[in-house]
């Protein structure tokens, strides 16, 4: 069922094709039209500022999202050094309790400072993988073990040194 004005124009094409355009019929019409203005420099303008914009939305939601998990807040921070605290005096006290029995030989206190230190190297590793981020918990228990090897020789040393006391044991029942 085409529409009958489609079946005309289709029977008669020749005949509406008869007339030739005027040679400069071109030229008149693209004078009317009017001059396409160049955008190039606000499309650029326009491109920089979308991705300044994503850059901006990107960063901070860098930030947010994904490293803000991973802060810890100051009060995580202040546990660990009342922790480091609390062992370092330990530590220095029982330091300090073997230089005064071993007469403050220097032979010994090197010994000592050399075994420290290797469990020194370790502490200022765990410290660094504290400030990634990633599982603290696992690296603060670490710490504490790493702390709680340094009393533990020291105490061996402790219970070398100090002279043991006879104990004597006297039963006073029957008296």
């Amino acid at each position: 069922m085409e529409n009958n004005f489609n079946k005309y124009i289709k029977n008669n094409r020749e005949s509406f094709n008869d007339l030739t355009p005027p040679a400069n019929m071109w030229e008149r019409i693209s004078d009317n039209i009017p001059a396409k203005k160049d955008h190039s420099h606000k499309k650029l303008i326009f491109s920089i500022s979308s991705a300044a914009a994503f850059l901006t939305v990107t960063l901070l939601a860098y930030h947010f999202l994904v490293r803000a998990p991973y802060s810890k807040p100051q009060s995580f921070y202040s546990e660990i050094q009342e922790t480091e605290r609390y062992y370092n005096n330990i530590l220095a006290n029982k330091k300090e309790t073997i230089y005064k029995l071993t007469g403050n030989t220097p032979e010994i206190k090197q010994d000592i400072e050399t075994e420290l230190a290797l469990l020194d190297s370790a502490m200022v590793e765990l410290k660094n993988d504290l400030k990634d981020g990633i599982s603290n918990t696992e690296v603060v228990e670490a710490m504490v073990q790493n702390y709680r090897m340094k009393l533990k020789i020291l105490e061996d040393i402790l219970k070398y040194l100090k002279p043991k006391e006879e104990k004597h044991s006297y039963d006073i029942s029957n008296i």
